[in-house]
């Protein structure tokens, strides 16, 4: 099975193109100038797209769980599934790095990029009635400004978040474990879940 980050950039004229599923998707490729960031903001046009920072898709992605708080597992497993399904999305240089864990892909820098967010006021970690966990919602702020992150994203990708957070935040615990090691089997090696 190919994934789009084992994929080698192919540079063809000043465009680049990463594979996405079994289509192309024009990209702006790795270089980045103050022209390239005015024409961003000035015309954000769907074809002119930059990679966002990982700590940006985050709030994105909160900012689709449609007000309700994501749990530990819902916010792993929903970055872990977007650096799988939209990795072109992240810029390169800002990616998460999921390992085999307890409960599947892990990467203790997301809980450090949603404590960064809530410094700024951007997002708000809860604990959870029941269990006690972490939760973690946007603020107001959060929302605004992630709804800007998305509008910065290819519509097929946007379409992908929205169908991740869909997935997440609809599985139960278990179900949502269970789906990532039937779909990613290396991912329970270091388990302590049985199911």
């Amino acid at each position: 099975m190919f994934h789009s980050r084992f994929f080698n950039w192919a540079i063809v004229g000043c465009r680049c193109f990463a594979l996405y599923g079994r289509r192309l998707i024009p990209w702006l490729g790795p270089t980045r100038t103050k022209t390239h960031v005015a024409m961003l903001a000035s015309a954000n046009e769907g074809n002119t797209v930059m990679p966002l920072q990982r700590q940006q898709i985050l709030l994105a992605a909160l900012s689709l769980a449609g007000g309700k708080p994501l749990t530990p597992v819902q916010l792993q497993k929903a970055l872990f599934l977007a650096d799988d399904k939209i990795g072109d999305a992240f810029d390169p240089s800002s990616k998460y790095h999921f390992q085999p864990y307890d409960y599947g892909p892990f990467d203790k820098t997301v809980y450090t990029d949603a404590q960064l967010l809530t410094a700024g006021g951007l997002a708000e970690i809860g604990k959870d009635a029941k269990g006690g966990w972490n939760t973690y919602a946007p603020t107001a702020d959060g929302v605004r400004q992630g709804q800007e992150y998305l509008s910065q994203l290819q519509p097929e990708q946007r379409e992908m978040l929205q169908r991740i957070l869909s997935l997440v935040t609809r599985l139960s615990f278990t179900e949502l474990v269970s789906a990532i090691y039937k779909a990613y089997p290396p991912m329970r090696v270091n388990s302590v879940f049985r199911d």
